[in-house]
């Protein structure tokens, strides 16, 4: 139920598809949103609510729809798929098992992890350009710094920095599984949660960590005064400076897993596992 006063919530469409939506939406430049869902199925869906098409995949669709400046449509399921803007295959890539985690595209080359352990750099042609395996499954999205480093955490407890040729640059031990994307603040520092929320300089020596009651898989967001804000299990949102101390936290009582989002006036939006969405400034 929509609550409020004279400038009320209203809807405006509703698309029924019947199953469970795990995916994130992406909007393109002209209006189209593609979404997956768990009936297999990626839809896009016109500006007015009405289906411009939809293409079935092998599997359910958990990862956010990815677009590159051709306008062609990426997205994971049971392999990496991409599609043409009119709803036609393009081609396909397998993996041997399901993919989960949003993609990364950096200067065409698209950048997918896999349940099988892998981080794949795939051309835009569908050829695989190098594979990078890791020990155990990877949930997390990777990111690309500038330079073209790519950082990924595994299940295997390690953060990865990978070179833009595939090779290993280094690799940093936590006590526990990454499962959530990193962060690069303007410095070039990489943060990230696991057991706690560390801080990684480029070189990959240790910064700073940062411990909480339980365990973090909510991606670290950086703000404006490069205060970096995650959420945890132990049910807290925490504001943390840039050397590592503590700023603040904001008690919740439910556990934290999604990324916090941060808009230009500082305002920090985030949800809990039981249902609350909160709207916090400093």
């Amino acid at each position: 139920m929509l609550r409020g006063g004279v400038n009320d919530c209203k809807i405006k469409w509703e698309f029924l598809i019947g199953n469970s939506i795990d995916s994130s939406p992406i909007l393109a430049k002209n209006g189209t949103i593609y979404l997956g869902s768990s009936n297999k199925n990626l839809y896009a869906i016109n500006p007015d609510g009405s289906v411009k098409w939809f293409f079935k995949s092998g599997e359910i669709i958990e990862c956010k729809p990815s677009i590159g400046k051709d306008g062609t449509i990426y997205f994971g399921s049971d392999k990496v798929y991409a599609i043409n803007p009119d709803g036609t295959e393009k081609w396909r890539f397998d993996t041997k098992k399901a993919i989960v985690s949003d993609f990364t595209i950096f200067e065409d080359i698209l950048y997918v992890t896999s349940l099988d352990g892998h981080l794949y750099a795939i051309n835009p042609d569908g050829t695989e350009k190098w594979r990078f395996k890791t020990k155990k499954a990877i949930y997390a999205t990777p990111i690309v710094s500038e330079d073209g480093t790519i950082y990924v955490g595994s299940n295997d407890n390690y953060l990865y920095a990978i070179n833009p040729d595939g090779t290993e640059k280094w690799r940093f031990k936590t006590n526990d599984s990454i499962t959530s994307a990193a962060s690069i603040g303007k410095d070039g520092t990489i943060y990230f949660g696991s057991d706690k929320v560390y801080a990684i300089n480029p070189d990959g020596t240790e910064k700073w960590r940062f411990k909480t009651g339980k365990r973090i898989e909510s991606s670290p967001v950086i703000g404006n005064t490069d205060t970096i804000y995650f959420g945890s299990y132990d049910g807290h949102l925490y504001a943390i400076n840039p050397d590592g101390t503590e700023k603040w936290n904001f008690e919740t009582g439910s556990w934290i897993i999604a990324t916090p989002a941060i808009d230009e006036n500082g305002t920090i939006y985030f949800g809990t596992r039981n249902g609350k969405f909160y709207a916090l400034f400093n």
